[in-house]
């Protein structure tokens, strides 16, 4: 397991983790949703769906092997991207129109 940004502060969150240990324990498919997007992903997290809200919705993140060791923001973005057909289209329409 490589653990990526080892010079950033490692942020547990307890009400995170007690979630998870409640799910294993009652041995359900383990679900959460969660706020913070600092929680690093260790081996017990492996086959869950962790929910991570990105500002607008909650955007579901499965975790495989490949993702151990790297942090939920990693695999998120916040920002939109933009159409630029949608400008190109209305500026064609102007110019037809003239």
């Amino acid at each position: 397991m490589i653990i990526n940004n080892l010079w950033k502060k490692i942020i547990l969150d307890n009400n995170f983790y007690r979630k998870i240990l409640n799910k294993k324990i009652e041995y359900k498919k383990i679900i959460v949703k969660t706020r913070n997007k600092n929680i690093i992903l260790y081996n017990y997290l492996l086959n869950s769906i962790i929910k991570v809200y990105n500002g607008k919705n909650y955007i579901p993140i499965y975790v495989n092997d490949n993702k151990l060791g790297y942090r939920l923001k990693d695999f998120l973005s916040t920002i939109n991207k933009k159409n630029n057909n949608f400008f190109l289209k209305n500026k064609i329409i102007k110019k037809c129109q003239k």
